[in-house]
């Protein structure tokens, strides 16, 4: 049985990932962002299975003290590596919210359930809901946790 390791997020490893129908679409955004300014203010890691993908993620910080998180989950990822996914995120979100900053928040597609539940999952509350973001026609929730929750 394939071992679950998670890595450094390297841009190679989008060529090889397959994610879920509903993020396809959303997947350009990280093609498109410019990892050597990106690390200086944030991180990202590959979570894998053997030698494929399931998973991508980090956070960055987006105000001093205010980290925004996000990630990506392969279409191709089984219940039992949703459950790794699901307490690595959130033991990574107590260790960056006890160390590094003060409130992380993530938005979710109002219309991928699966985004929603994860957020709720690792312990973000739904904060707001916002018309029209990340674009027209797509509206999502805003979702936070804070160093006290």
């Amino acid at each position: 049985m394939p071992q679950f390791n998670v890595s450094t997020f390297k841009p190679g490893d989008l060529s090889v990932f397959e994610p879920q129908e509903s993020q396809a679409s959303e997947l350009d955004v990280i093609e498109k962002v410019d990892w050597g300014n990106y690390w200086k203010s944030g991180f990202a890691l590959t979570g894998w299975m053997g030698e494929t993908p399931i998973a991508f993620g980090g956070i960055v910080e987006v105000h001093p003290g205010i980290g925004e998180c996000w990630l990506f989950i392969s279409r191709h990822a089984s219940h039992r590596e949703m459950i790794y996914l699901v307490k690595g995120f959130k033991r990574l979100l107590q260790c960056e919210l006890s160390t590094g900053y003060h409130r992380v928040q993530m938005y979710a597609r109002a219309d991928f359930k699966p985004a929603v539940r994860m957020a709720k999952l690792i312990g973000m509350k739904q904060e707001g809901f916002l018309e029209h973001y990340p674009r027209k026609g797509i509206h999502s929730f805003l979702f936070g946790r804070t160093r006290n929750d």
